[in-house]
Order: structure tokens, then sequence, then C-alpha cells
């Protein structure tokens, strides 16, 4: 706990010097001094600045990481998509199988010679006419044409 405090101290006091101005002036000599100090009263001095510190590599660091976080859960998100899409599709083409085989099978039954009866949805067998019949066959062709590609 300790060493982290005197740490930080440290650096909090080592990063005044690195915004400290600077002082150029001509001695009595005519020699051009450069300090960190302020001359003494009197003297003309010109001020400089030194160069603006680089932008912070924690905050950069910390932006591109976040936006990899943000890339990461939209590209999981996306993944997430297109599976659920596939799956979907899967199971669509799945029924449109079993539609197929269903219709292909109901068509072929009722081009057998001869077929005219039905079981209705209570289980009760029906006899149908042969105007019935022709709109069943065409009913279960359409359907092969549909769901059979």
């Amino acid at each position: 706990m300790k060493l982290a405090a005197f740490t930080a101290i440290f650096l909090l006091l080592s990063s005044f010097g690195a915004i400290a101005e600077m002082y150029k002036y001509i001695d009595e000599n005519g020699q051009v001094v450069y300090t960190q100090f302020r001359p003494d009263p009197g003297v003309e001095a010109e001020t400089i600045r030194g160069p603006a510190p680089p932008p912070s590599s924690a905050k950069a660091t910390r932006q591109e990481l976040i936006d990899n976080l943000v890339n990461q859960a939209e590209t999981r998100e996306d993944r997430k998509a297109a599976q659920k899409k596939a799956e979907q599709e899967k199971t669509r083409d799945n029924q449109l199988k079993q539609n197929c085989e269903a219709a292909r099978k109901n068509l072929k039954y009722l081009q057998g010679q001869d077929k005219r009866t039905l079981v209705d949805n209570d289980g009760k067998a029906i006899t149908m006419s042969d105007s019935q019949r022709q709109q069943q066959i065409k009913k279960a062709r359409e359907i092969v044409e549909r769901d059979c590609k």
C-alpha cells in the first residue's frame, strides 16, 4: 500500500517537470542561457513553452479496447443471427420435404384406379365423386409443384 502511494506521488511530482516553463535570456557575458528558473528581476527573458505532451497512450489503449470489445460483440451477434437463420432455413427445407413426400403419396393414391375413398379429420371414410376426386388431384399437383423443387 505504501509503495502504491509513493509511486502515485512520484508520478504526480515528476509530471510537473514535463510542463514547466523554460526561459531564454542573454547574460552579462553575452551568452544565451536557457533555464527553468526565472532570471533575476530586470533581466529581459523570453518565456519558452515546451512541446505539448503526447496524447496519453492509456486513453488510446482504453479506446482501442472498447472498440475491440464492441467489434467482438457485433461479430458474436452476427454469428448468432447467421446461425439462427441457417437453422430456420433447415427447418423450412425439412418441412417442405415432408410436405412434398405427403403430396406425392396423396397424388399417387388419388390417381390409382377407382380410388374414391378418403379419410377425413375425424377418421371417417368419405366417398368422393369424380369431380371431387379431380379437384383433389389438382390440389395435390399444385402442392407437388410448389414444395418439390
